[in-house]
């Protein structure tokens, strides 16, 4: 990937819930001064490709979700015309996780049902 640093832009991790990270949260940092930081990085390292999260930020961690929204920005201000989202496929997921649940008992406090609503859509494709 030809990656040679490692830029820190300044903010605190929110937790899974948001509520942490004091006024340095990542998820409550304001996009268009956070996608500015990103942009400055994309420029100076004239980066063909960024990637983010999905619209989802996987499995809803708010940083994550963040990250999706000030990526977008930050691709927009540079020129990065290439963005890419990680995902998974949540239908193939929630069908594993079905299969699973038959052989395993999660835990009490494991929420299979928020899976419901974690990551992309799976997308068939059609052959001809």
């Amino acid at each position: 990937m030809g990656c040679a640093r490692v830029e820190w832009l300044g903010y605190a991790d929110s937790g899974l819930h948001g509520d942490e990270g004091g006024p340095l949260a990542f998820a409550r940092a304001d996009v268009d001064e956070a996608a500015r930081r990103l942009a400055d990085v994309l420029e100076h390292e004239r980066a063909d490709v960024l990637t983010t999260y999905d619209p989802t930020g996987g499995y809803g961690h708010p940083d994550h979700v963040h990250v999706h929204h000030v990526g977008r920005r930050a691709a927009e201000l540079a020129g990065t015309r290439v963005v890419l989202e990680a995902t998974v496929d949540r239908d193939l997921l929630t069908r594993a996780l079905g299969l699973i649940r038959r052989v395993y008992r999660f835990p009490p406090e494991f929420d299979v049902s928020a899976f419901d609503r974690a990551y992309s859509r799976g997308r068939r494709s059609r052959t001809a």
